[in-house]
């Protein structure tokens, strides 16, 4: 049964992630598998503990944005993590809007 609330898009783009534990800050870099407006899954072997507040930045290049690249930037919670040596990585709700800087 399929409980996805919108269709999802397989993209390979690169993403920045980071959360917070205590006072320590933690940032990586991943890949995304696939991207939603309600959320993404980022391929990566460091993955945040499942619950965890994420802020993410994904680069989209010129040839998916258009003229220029583009950062998308989103806050999330981690809904699952995934430790599959095919595909490891983790999965974030998010509520994922891209604004055009151009147009107001």
């Amino acid at each position: 049964m399929e409980l996805r609330r919108s269709g999802r898009f397989v993209l390979r783009l690169a993403v920045i992630y980071g959360w917070s534990e205590g006072k320590s800050a933690r940032r990586y870099k991943g890949l995304t598998r696939d991207i939603s407006s309600c959320g993404l899954f980022i391929i990566s072997n460091t993955p945040p503990p499942t619950d965890a507040i994420v802020n993410i930045e994904v680069m989209i290049p010129p040839r998916i944005a258009g003229d220029a690249s583009l950062r998308l930037r989103a806050k999330g919670h981690v809904v699952r993590v995934t430790d599959a040596p095919e595909v490891p990585g983790f999965a974030i709700a998010a509520d994922i809007k891209i604004k055009n800087p151009y147009v107001m």
